[in-house]
């Protein structure tokens, strides 16, 4: 049986972790924060060690900026978190005379990335089902916090703006479209993966469309899909194999059902302790592990994962998500904080600068510090520390699409 989850936990630590996890947890909140641009209120894509502004806006960010708002508001960190909330929901919903994000004009999903002073298309980005999901989870978590009456209401226009059914595939097994182009869905994609959060919003807005998630997403309908067998732990996944584990992390945190959901917990808790098992095989100490998504020391961007992970590169963030069901994950952040002190040029500015926010991704045997932190991928530093810190029941609370939303 799971241990019980929460602050309980977090309040029994010894104080030097504890403080080592609350700093931790501020400067995983200041890295959105630096990520985001103050006239528009929209949020780059990742931080950078060179050239941030040229980097553009990621409607995920946007979301990941929204949520974190609300947490450091409620820590106290940030007395303007309301009003840049708002900036952003106004600009989303094209109330900002220079700055309209584009979309796609037959159903409304957003470009994946665009100008954070125009909204213009960047990067040749598509329309993205997923990506504006995340967003809109976003902006009901902020809408949920600060139950200002002005962010309910863009909020809501914003979520019936959206033809979400246009993201379906085939509502018996569950396949999604990645993306629209003129209305028509491309790239689909099979589940269990991330794309939760936009079947659950399907569900919610469209309920005579929601067999889709019952057939497919519901928590207890998970092992349909193709199974692994992980280091004695059973793991839901898709048909090419075990995702990356944040696959698993974000729908935990945005989506209500996951959330609350002792079935969701425990495949959580499944897939951090195969994670963590994982890395005894590469020969590394027991504190080394997180499968995660980001830049590698090879150069490229690539979603690491528990069987497809070819640089051995670690991601701490993954193990901070996974802190409200594995605890003991704590201790091994500190001991991952220490070991990339005790290998690192600590004094050179390329060092500094990749770990200015935190702990972030390393290689064990590789003297090497990452130059690129996407804010989606950081998302799950941030969300694990204050499920801990609070409780996931901050989470619960303000992730509900509730009848304000829908009414």
């Amino acid at each position: 049986m799971l241990k019980t989850l929460g602050y309980r936990d977090y309040d029994a630590l010894p104080a030097r972790l504890k403080g080592f996890l609350d700093e931790q947890h501020y400067k995983a909140y200041k890295l959105i924060d630096h990520l985001r641009y103050a006239p528009t209120g929209m949020y780059r894509d990742a931080y950078v060690f060179e050239g941030q502004e040229d980097i553009p806006c990621s409607v995920a960010a946007n979301g990941v900026g929204l949520i974190g708002l609300a947490i450091a508001h409620h820590a106290g960190w940030d007395s303007a978190a309301p009003a840049k909330a708002l900036t952003t929901l106004r600009t989303m919903a094209h109330r900002h005379a220079q700055c309209r994000p584009e979309r796609d004009k037959a159903t409304g999903f957003f470009r994946h990335w665009f100008d954070v002073a125009t909204g213009r298309q960047r990067m040749n980005a598509e329309f993205s089902t997923v990506d504006t999901a995340i967003f809109i989870c976003g902006a009901i978590f902020a809408s949920n916090y600060f139950q200002d009456p002005e962010m309910v209401h863009l909020t809501r226009q914003l979520l019936h703006s959206i033809d979400w059914s246009a993201a379906i595939a085939d509502e018996v097994s569950g396949i999604l479209y990645m993306s629209v182009e003129e209305g028509k869905g491309a790239e689909p994609i099979c589940p269990f993966n991330e794309y939760a959060l936009l079947a659950y919003i399907i569900a919610q807005v469209h309920p005579e469309r929601a067999q889709l998630w019952h057939n497919a997403f519901q928590d207890t309908k998970l092992y349909k899909h193709p199974t692994y067998l992980r280091y004695g732990k059973t793991i839901p996944g898709m048909p090419h194999g075990i995702p990356s584990s944040f696959v698993y992390q974000f729908p935990f945190y945005l989506v209500y059902d996951y959330t609350v959901s002792g079935y969701y917990r425990e495949i959580m808790y499944n897939v951090a302790l195969a994670d963590k098992a994982s890395w005894r095989e590469r020969g590394w100490p027991s504190f080394v592990w997180g499968h995660g998504a980001g830049e590698n020391h090879q150069g490229y961007y690539h979603a690491d994962a528990i069987d497809n992970n070819p640089t051995g590169t670690v991601s701490p963030y993954i193990a901070a998500g996974f802190l409200p069901v594995y605890p003991e994950a704590a201790f091994d952040l500190i001991k991952m904080y220490t070991y990339i002190q005790a290998h690192g040029e600590s004094q050179s500015p390329r060092f500094r600068h990749a770990y200015r926010f935190g702990l972030s991704r390393f290689c064990p045997g590789h003297r090497w510090y990452p130059r690129h932190l996407a804010a989606i991928d950081w998302s799950s530093m941030l969300y694990g520390l204050t499920a801990f810190r609070w409780g996931t029941h901050f989470f619960s609370r303000h992730n509900q699409i509730t009848g304000a939303f829908l009414d």
